[in-house]
């Protein structure tokens, strides 16, 4: 989904067009359901994906005045937002699919966000490192 909506992204730029969120998500989820349409239906992760970005780009303003007292402080604020949206927009499935919802998520989420660019950083130099020729470690 993201590589489709960045992808969506670039192809606008250069062409000259102006990039919407909205018609991003949706020409991500059609490329994908082209592809494997049964992915609507049985993958879990491809709902909770969607949701959780319209969420973001839905639930994302709306909850900034309410928020707008929180300090920026490491992005604080900006986190709190996104994790809150998208645990607003992903709530049904998630008591839907899974008969279960965690109410410390946006709590710990707050903590693996700014870590997380570089812990991916990391996880990055470690395969570059391993090389073409290295060996899985599961071997």
């Amino acid at each position: 989904r993201a590589s489709i909506m960045g992808w969506w992204l670039l192809l606008g730029q250069q062409v000259g067009r102006r990039y919407t969120s909205t018609n991003a998500i949706l020409f991500a989820a059609v490329i994908m359901l082209l592809i494997n349409p049964w992915l609507l239906r049985d993958d879990v992760g491809f709902q909770l994906s969607f949701a959780a970005v319209l969420g973001i780009v839905y639930f994302g303003p709306l909850l900034e005045p309410l928020l707008a007292r929180l300090p920026e402080t490491l992005g604080l604020r900006q986190s709190l937002q996104m994790t809150l949206s998208a645990q607003i927009s992903t709530a049904p499935l998630i008591l839907y699919t899974f008969d279960q919802f965690s109410i410390v998520a946006p709590l710990t989420n707050l903590f693996v966000l700014p870590v997380l660019p570089y812990l991916m950083i990391a996880g990055l130099v470690a395969i570059s490192m391993l090389g073409p020729g290295a060996k899985a470690i599961s071997e």
